[in-house]
C-alpha cells in the first residue's frame, strides 16, 4: 500500500515537469520511480548518458530495457497492475510506462508527463513487468 501512494505521489510531482533526453524521458523515469521505492541508484545506469533520439536509439541497440529490468529484479506478467512498468516495441526499441489505475504514465518530448488509457494500448501487445525482490 505505501508503495502505491509512493507511486501516486510520483506521478503527480511528475505532471508539470519538462522533458529531457536522459535525464527526464520515458525510461529514466521508470528507473528513477524504481529508486524511490526500492532505495537504488538504477538511474545512474542511463542518466546523462545520450542527449537526443538518435544517441537513445544507438544506447537502445546495447542496452535493452526489457533485459535492464529483467537484472534488477522484474517479471513479465499477463496483466498489469498499478505500479507496474508496461513496455511498448517501437522499431528502435521500447516506449516505458508506469502502469496506475488503468492508465499507463510516462514523458512525452512534446509535453509534460502523460497519460494514456490501458484500453488504448492492450491490443498492442505490450509487455507488462513487475519487480518482485
Amino acid at each position: 500500500m505505501e508503495s502505491l501512494i509512493k507511486t501516486a505521489q510520483f506521478l503527480s510531482d511528475k505532471r508539470n515537469s519538462y522533458f529531457a533526453w536522459s535525464k527526464n524521458d520515458c525510461t529514466t523515469m521508470v528507473l528513477e520511480l524504481h529508486d524511490k521505492l526500492y532505495g537504488t541508484d538504477t538511474l545512474a545506469i542511463l542518466y546523462g548518458k545520450y542527449s537526443n533520439q538518435r544517441q537513445a536509439y544507438r544506447l537502445a541497440k546495447t542496452v535493452e530495457v526489457k533485459e535492464l529490468l529483467q537484472d534488477i529484479g522484474y517479471e513479465q506478467r499477463k496483466t498489469p497492475k498499478s505500479g507496474d512498468v508496461v513496455l511498448i516495441k517501437h522499431k528502435h526499441g521500447y516506449y516505458s510506462h508506469i502502469y496506475f489505475d488503468g492508465n499507463l504514465f510516462s514523458m512525452d518530448e512534446q509535453q509534460h508527463a502523460t497519460a494514456i488509457a490501458w484500453k488504448a494500448v492492450k491490443d498492442h501487445n505490450p509487455i507488462i513487468m513487475r519487480y518482485s525482490k
